[in-house]
């Protein structure tokens, strides 16, 4: 689904993963990665050139429960 959408016409692709955030994490990858691929999917669609860039840091730790902030931006429209 990415690569169709992303084929056409050529864009950038970046990332960040804030040197802060823990390096294993227990969760639910096949969720996370629907999201992601969601959100990344709307913004390939919606930016016809120039880029997209996906953000990781930690949001939040309290006690246990350790929570990840997520941002997607890009170039396109909207």
């Amino acid at each position: 689904l990415l690569t169709r959408l992303w084929n056409t016409p050529p864009k950038a692709l970046t990332y960040h993963l804030d040197p802060a955030t823990e390096k294993i994490l227990i969760g639910d990858p096949v969720r996370l990665n629907q999201i992601l691929i969601n959100l990344i999917g709307n913004a390939i669609k919606f930016t016809h050139e120039g880029s997209i860039h996906v953000e990781v840091k930690p949001a939040k730790i309290k006690n246990t429960t350790y929570y990840l902030q997520f941002s997607i931006s890009d170039t396109g429209i909207g």
